[in-house]
């Protein structure tokens, strides 16, 4: 059986659980609300194998995603994100001592849980469902037999159901990789390799390789690997955070971790001793000793930290004693080329490639050391202190005061750069959040100032974006992903009846769509390609028309350019929603239908939805809410996922979610007692019973036998009534029931596993 302390899984499967011995369950990593009445990660019979990926993503309405077809039969995923290959063997024990291969993960894994545990002695893998970084002297993903090592990467990326991703067919033969999110091009030569006994092991990949690089390519035994434009972690075998010798650098993979000012993390207390690191994800004081090192003059000072580095670049290496760089936070994948972040002589510029880094406001990164030398930036993510002197051009007329950025800038615009006293900031590829006090991306003459809140935008370097021509023009945005502030001018039409007032926006914007703009007063708003969490109270998206505004709470999800999203025709229609990823506040009246009886509360929200689902739909006063795929972290007080009679329970189904360990998470100790939840990200299925306590007092751990039985008549009960509406869908034509299978894959694969049709 599985420990159930630190994670909670479904309440009807059987996942991660071994119900006979030799019966294997492969597992990627899912972070998906699977259907509690599918069969998904399951074992129904000895052997009968379930291959199943991280997929959180939305699939395709068409594909036979998660669909199982025949008894025994693999489960096929669409579009997925963090999926391992269905015929990869990840996560696999075929026999005692064999080793545990992790396609795509997402998390590092508690030291202590016995999730995935290998029972036989010497040989456990020790696995929780944690999103931190792993303590390097844990045994996790470890297995200590002889030569059985543990292969892990960190990828985000979902693959083609189709794709041979991820296989090697014969040897020397290339990794082909489908659809990807910050994905490889399938003919670069990225995920190669080239003779047969030469593994490329690769962790987190989140940035797309240039089709014609030799990308994490081994050509010869102990090369190294060649990355272009990469955010990942290292090769396991590689020298990554260790000093061999003192004074040597420190070579660092993918950290993805703030550590504690007071840790020893990151720390080399000796010359030559090891870098420890505990299991943290905390910001690094700017005076810590944090990736230190101790000889003098040669010291890297290091704030917050998120950055994969090349192990071979001489990037945060001080060439001679008495050079430091001293950096804040850095989240950048640099070109293997580039002499990145690296100052050789006073005066130089700082040469960037990918970078994403806020500097420390006292540091002299992006520093120019000399008067009118100005900083050159290739494709640069930062966001910047707003008094810092980063960015900044020393000689009078010529500063840049950034807020909060983070932007790639295009390497031959003139991004973030003021020519002359009084010119306009210019700006290629930008993707970044201004402190909405800031005079960022301030034009100095009257009547042509752009003010701009909290942006992440990317702009299309030959766009008009954010560029006022003459005084009381609207603000013209090509592509655009920014969340503006809610009083901030942003997005402002100054013609009477136009007004756009945006709270946190993040979203890409169509260049040529009319996105967010009202044409004319009452008017719809006109939404492209849309990905945006917007404030609870702010007015955003509103038509100025009586009694159709769409009150949005905190949204993050982008919009079909040709759907009818978020759009009411007229007063007390529904939202139709095509594809859909939102938290929404739990007291807004986000997606709410105006009509007595059919709002739809919602808590914070993460999910995408399906474009011809009843997802978050009431048909009539009273019913449930209907949810596809959801991830959502609910507020514990909020009335999310609705409770139907006064008194009743919220029913709460396959929750993914680090829960304080000894709080009384998703508890109901009595009837209309609230739901405490501690730090919750969870999907939740809205008939499931997952973590409840029935009585006061109980243990918080969940008896999986127990709740087998307890829920056995419930899912007959839901299985018979998908039967009725199959039985109803079966007088129609069959092009109504095949769209009924494409709706509900999920309610037909239960009935196809449990033998009811």
């Amino acid at each position: 059986m599985v420990d159930f302390e630190q994670f909670p899984l479904h309440d009807n499967s059987e996942t991660l659980e071994i119900t006979e011995p030799g019966t294997e369950v492969k597992v990627g990593l899912v972070q998906l609300p699977l259907h509690d009445n599918s069969e998904t990660l399951e074992i129904t019979e000895p052997g009968a194998e379930v291959r199943v990926g991280l997929v959180q993503l939305p699939l395709h309405d068409n594909s036979e995603a998660l669909e199982i077809t025949e008894p025994g039969t693999e489960v096929k995923v669409g579009l997925v994100q963090f999926p391992p290959h269905d015929n990869s063997e990840a996560l696999e024990i075929t026999e005692p001592g064999t080793e545990v291969r992790v396609g795509l993960v997402q998390f590092p894994l508690h030291d202590k849980s016995k999730a995935l545990e290998i029972l036989e002695p010497g040989k456990e893998v020790k696995v929780g469902l944690v999103q931190f970084p792993l303590h390097d002297n844990s045994e996790t993903l470890e297995i200590a037999g002889t030569d059985t090592e543990v292969r892990v990467g960190l990828v985000q990326l979902p693959l083609h159901d189709n794709s041979e991703t991820l296989e090697i067919l014969e040897p020397g033969k290339e990794v082909r990789v489908g659809l990807v999110q910050l994905p490889l091009h399938d003919n670069s030569e990225a995920l190669e390799i080239t003779e047969p006994g030469k593994e490329v092991r690769v962790g987190l990949v989140q940035l797309p390789l240039h089709d014609n690089s030799e990308a994490l390519e081994i050509t010869e035994p102990g090369t190294e690997v060649k990355v272009g434009l990469v955010q990942l972690p290292l090769h396991d075998k590689s020298k990554a955070l260790e000093i061999t010798e003192p004074g040597k650098e420190v070579k660092v993979g993918l950290v993805q971790l703030p550590l504690h000012d007071n840790f020893e993390a990151l720390e080399i207390l000796e010359p030559g001793t090891e870098v420890r690191v505990g299991l943290v994800q905390l910001p690094l004081h700017d005076n810590s000793e944090a990736l230190e090192i101790t000889e003098p003059g040669t010291e890297v000072r290091v704030g917050l930290v998120q950055l994969p580095l090349h192990d071979n670049s001489e990037t945060l290496e001080i060439l001679e004693p008495g050079k430091e760089v001293r950096v804040g936070l850095v989240q950048l994948p640099l070109h293997d080329n580039s002499e990145a972040l690296e100052i050789t002589e006073p005066g130089k510029e700082v040469r960037v490639g990918l970078v994403q880094l806020p500097l420390h406001d006292n540091s002299e990164a992006l520093e120019i050391t000399e008067p009118g030398t100005e900083v050159k930036v290739g494709l640069v993510q930062l966001p910047l202190h707003d008094k810092s002197k980063a960015l900044e051009i020393t000689e009078p007329g010529k500063e840049v005061k950034v807020g909060l950025v983070q932007l790639p800038l295009h390497d031959n615009s003139e991004t973030l750069e003021i020519l002359e006293p009084g010119k306009e900031v210019r700006v290629g590829l930008v993707q970044l959040p201004l402190h909405d006090n800031s005079e960022a991306l301030e034009i100095t003459e009257p009547g042509t100032e752009v003010r701009v809140g909290l942006v992440q935008l990317p702009l299309h370097d030959n766009s008009e974006t954010l560029e006022i021509t003459e005084p009381g023009k609207e603000v013209r945005v090509g592509l655009v992903q920014l969340p503006p502030h809610d009083n901030s001018e942003a997005l402002e039409i100054t013609e009477p009846g136009t007004e756009v007032r945006v709270g946190l926006v993040q979203f890409p914007l169509h260049d040529k769509s009319k996105a967010m703009e009202i044409l004319e007063p009452g008017k719809e708003v006109k939404v492209g390609l849309v990905q945006f969490p917007l404030h609870e109270n702010s007015e955003t998206l509103e038509i100025a028309g009586t009694d159709t505004e769409v009150r949005v709470g905190l949204v993050q999800l982008p919009l079909h350019d040709n759907s009818e999203t978020l759009e009411i025709n007229e007063p007390g229609k529904e939202v139709k929603v095509g594809l859909v990823q939102l938290p929404l506040h739990d007291k807004s009246k986000a997606l709410e239908i105006t009509e007595p009886g059919k709002e739809v509360k919602v808590g914070l929200v993460q999910f995408p939805l399906h474009d011809n689902s009843e997802v978050l739909e009431i048909n009539e006063p009273g019913t449930e809410v209907k949810v596809g795929l959801v991830q959502f972290p609910l507020h514990d007080n909020s009335e999310a996922l609705e409770i139907l009679e006064p008194g009743k329970e919220v029913k709460v189904g396959l929750v993914q979610l680090p829960l304080h360990d000894k709080s009384k998470a998703l508890e109901i100790t009595e009837p209309g007692t609230e739901v405490k939840v501690g730090l919750v990200q969870l999907p939740l299925h809205d008939n499931s019973k997952a973590l409840e306590v029935t009585e006061p007092g109980e243990d918080t751990n969940v008896d999986a036998e127990k709740l087998l039985k307890d829920i056995e008549g419930t899912r007959i009960e839901y299985l018979e009534s998908v039967m009725v509406d199959i039985s109803a869908l079966e007088l129609l034509v069959p092009k109504v029931l095949e769209q009924f299978v494409r709706q509900k894959p999920l309610e037909v694969i239960g009935l196809l596993l449990v033998g009811v049709i």
